[in-house]
């Protein structure tokens, strides 16, 4: 038997060899060797995985909750989802209200440093994050259409300043260290509810566009038919008064 005339990997990429047929390819011309990407059956597509987004600056920093975005929580504006974040810490509602005020969100988080921690912070900060965020995204059309325009790409809230729990640290104390990055699994999370969201609208959408097509034609088919039936009356009449 002849030997292939293809290197092993080019053998695995190419389909041309089918289950069941004796037919290998050394039984293929050199034309077609040489033209590996016109294969005569389908190649297997390949998934291409793109990098991760590993820090939230530009073009990416409207991922990070220190981006100016407006957030409208129970009629009380917010510069930032870092001041909304800031302002669950505490129940004291001066302490709160300093906070809200705060001109900047770096000034926001020193103060959110200072006031006295509700009791229960520690159990109720993962879903003070999740909801912060997700009024950021939900008020702020622009933003949501950039979170889904980072497709599959893993997000990762990389930082300096030790952060392992909401982000992941890279400076050289934390390089051993792997963070849980939570805010970068609440941004991944909101981004496939909101794809979800949207794939369900257009299939909504595509119905309703079907049933209206459906009822125009019915519709016109009952009207045609009223039409002839009328008509074929009248000729009958006719017919009898003459």
């Amino acid at each position: 038997m002849k030997k292939c005339k293809l290197n092993p990997d080019e053998q695995k990429e190419c389909s041309c060899v089918v289950k069941k047929e004796t037919k290998l390819h050394c039984d293929i011309t050199d034309e077609q060797i040489s033209k590996l990407k016109k294969c005569p059956l389908k190649r297997k597509k390949q998934k291409i995985v793109l990098p991760p987004i590993k820090r939230f600056i530009e073009p990416y920093g409207f991922l990070n909750n220190f981006y100016e975005s407006l957030i409208v929580y129970k009629d009380k504006p917010y510069q930032t989802a870092e001041h909304l974040f800031q302002s669950f810490k505490t129940k004291n509602k001066s302490e709160r209200e300093r906070i809200q005020l705060s001109q900047t969100p770096y000034h926001a988080k020193s103060i959110g440093r200072t006031v006295k921690l509700r009791k229960d912070w520690l159990k109720v900060r993962y879903k003070m994050m999740e909801m912060a965020v997700k009024l950021k995204f939900a008020q702020h059309m622009i933003l949501s259409q950039a979170l889904l325009d980072t497709g599959e790409r893993a997000l990762i809230e990389g930082n300096r300043w030790h952060d392992n729990y909401w982000g992941d640290c890279y400076c050289p104390k934390c390089k051993k260290i792997e963070g849980e990055n939570q805010l970068g699994k609440i941004l991944m999370q909101i981004r496939e509810g909101t794809l979800k969201n949207v794939s369900n609208k257009t299939i909504r959408n595509n119905n309703n566009i079907k049933k209206k097509k459906e009822t125009t034609t019915n519709s016109r088919s009952k009207s045609n038919r009223q039409t002839t039936k009328t008509s074929i009356t009248k000729i009958l009449k006719k017919g009898i008064t003459k």
